[in-house]
């Protein structure tokens, strides 16, 4: 069971994450996204890396190093899982291709709606063979929609309210460095 404290905790860090991609979606600029998604070369090798080699490469790993199944069925599904929105907030602050990051981030949680289940019904059989996984589609909408409203949220400040917009990228930077020691 989970403490007051523990939830208060929990809820305190997504509000914190919201209002950083709130943030990360004044700096965002579309016209950027939508070239992404007409030439897609950034996200197509993101979504090879996350979908194909890293589910590959944990299965392989998980019969390298482990022989117990529940410790071989935890890296595969890690390697099969999307990746996280972590890798924004470090792409804020390294600053490098916010645009392209968010963009992998949204493809990537979208696409494990269906990769998933593939892998974990292929490979995944393998490694259990009862076949008795659950897919954990619950989470991946509220991960999706945790990424999406507060991003529109701030695509709509930065067309609405620029000055606002431009005063919340800069403290960009800092939240991103406070998120991640937080």
């Amino acid at each position: 069971k989970k403490t007051i404290a523990s939830k208060l905790f929990g809820y305190s860090v997504a509000l914190l994450i919201s209002i950083a991609y709130i943030n990360m979606g004044c700096a965002i600029d579309l016209d950027v996204i939508k070239e992404g998604i007409k030439r897609p070369i950034g996200p197509s090798i993101g979504f090879v890396c996350q979908f194909l080699i890293m589910p590959l490469i944990s299965f392989c790993l998980g019969y390298a190093f482990y022989d117990n199944a529940p410790m071989r069925l935890g890296l595969f599904v890690t390697g099969a899982s999307p990746g996280g929105g972590a890798s924004n907030i470090w792409t804020v602050m390294f600053g490098v291709n916010l645009n392209l990051s968010v963009t992998m981030t949204a493809v990537s949680t979208f696409a494990a709606f269906f990769m998933m289940p593939l892998w974990l019904f292929t490979l995944g059989r393998v490694i259990f063979s009862d076949g008795d996984i659950v897919i954990p589609y619950y989470k991946i909408v509220t991960y999706a929609f945790c990424l999406v409203v507060p991003l529109s949220i701030g695509i709509a400040i930065a067309r609405y309210l620029p000055k606002v917009a431009k005063f919340l990228v800069k403290i960009l930077k800092p939240m991103a460095l406070f998120l991640i020691l937080f």
